[in-house]
């Protein structure tokens, strides 16, 4: 409620100090932007159940930049067609697949993984 921070977002107006005064929503407030902005970049798609009203409702509530940089980060390039596309490396190791590929692959699955784990 009323944290004084930068001028980017869902601006309320200044107080008497100068400070430019956000409303955000969400027990993460300001940081509720992180982990939508990872699915986005994975290409982590939500599914369609009870919560997801709210999480699209938290949009509204994000600073503008932050919700405008998703939106970006779901429209591409998208990272896990990458990945997949590096498997059609020419170095072969011992699958057919590049040893560079191997190790992206393996690197997006820990991301994906580590996301997972943190929810």
């Amino acid at each position: 409620k009323g944290c004084p921070l930068h001028s980017m977002g869902n601006q309320t107006g200044a107080s008497e100090n100068g400070w430019l005064r956000e409303k955000l929503f969400g027990e993460t407030g300001a940081q509720s932007s992180v982990i939508p902005a990872l699915d986005a970049a994975l290409g982590v798609e939500m599914t369609d159940d009870d919560l997801s009203p709210y999480l699209k409702k938290m949009y509204e509530y994000m600073p503008t930049q932050h919700a405008e940089f998703i939106y970006a980060m779901q429209r591409g390039p998208d990272i896990r067609a990458v990945v997949m596309e590096s498997c059609s490396g020419v170095e072969s190791g011992s699958n057919g697949v590049s040893v560079e590929a191997e190790r992206l692959v393996a690197a997006y699955d820990k991301c994906i993984e580590e996301l997972h784990e943190f929810r």
